[in-house]
């Protein structure tokens, strides 16, 4: 029985080493400047939401903040991608874009039986020439915040993060005005999270000034359909200011 029972003993710790490798093997697909390692699943979706450098420079901050994305666990983790070309001379300092776009806004969504975990990401791909006041948000449609644990951060390629807390709210969603950076980065991110009930649709968009403008001017909008990106339409003085992005939607 003793002979049985430490055989028996010895299989299952042989198993469980088995999947500790085989979990450390997968874990350790990929790790970056800062020791963060990433699972095969999470290097791809991460690099698609944003760009390599901010994946080589990631920090745990960073990766915490993904983390209710559930990615190596969620089956209905989805990314959408939308490109722009502006049509201004606002972008960069010779007046032309030839084939290359300015900007990338990603919509990454997953969902439980609770809540979705919402994350717009606007990736700068080219240096932005105007740095005033810009915009990101979302428009709901057919659902509600689950909560108010929402965060908009501004990301460097130094690894330097702020915070923007400029934010309008209203009963069918948020927009933040945030100043960009004035330090000229090789890499300018910005991402939004937020957390809705799992029903309806979101619409999110990001607005760039054309021209320096107040931050009061920034806060003339409303949420709306008829908007840019389908979610700013402007009043006042900031009629005409921003680019006219197109946005992001996803049906939840």
């Amino acid at each position: 029985m003793k002979r049985l029972k430490a055989k028996y003993l010895g299989y299952l710790f042989v198993l469980t080493l088995s999947f500790l490798v085989a979990f450390k093997v997968q874990a350790a697909y990929y790790t970056n400047n800062n020791g963060i390692e990433l699972t095969e699943k999470e290097y791809n979706v991460i690099l698609n939401m944003y760009n390599k450098v901010y994946v080589e420079n990631m920090t745990q901050d960073d990766y915490n903040f993904l983390k209710d994305l559930d990615i190596n666990n969620s089956k209905n983790l989805t990314t959408k991608v939308s490109f722009d070309v502006p049509s201004n001379n606002s972008f960069n300092p010779m007046g032309t874009v030839h084939a290359t776009n300015a900007k990338r806004l990603t919509l990454t969504t997953s969902c439980n039986s609770n809540f979705c975990t919402i994350i717009t990401t606007l990736t700068w791909l080219k240096k932005p020439t105007v740095r005033s006041y810009d915009l990101i948000g979302t428009r709901l449609k057919n659902t509600e915040f689950y909560n108010d644990n929402y965060l908009t951060r501004v990301v460097e390629s130094n690894s330097k993060v702020t915070y923007c807390n400029n934010y309008k709210l209203f009963s069918n969603g948020l927009g933040c005005s945030l100043k960009l950076p004035e330090n000229d980065q090789d890499s300018l991110i910005i991402d939004q999270r937020i957390y809705v009930k799992p029903q309806g649709a979101i619409y999110a968009s990001y607005q760039h000034a054309s021209k320096d403008i107040t931050y009061t001017t920034s806060r003339q909008y409303i949420l709306d359909v008829a908007g840019y990106g389908a979610v700013f339409l402007f009043f006042g003085d900031a009629v005409d200011v921003y680019d006219q992005m197109g946005g992001v939607d996803t049906t939840l």
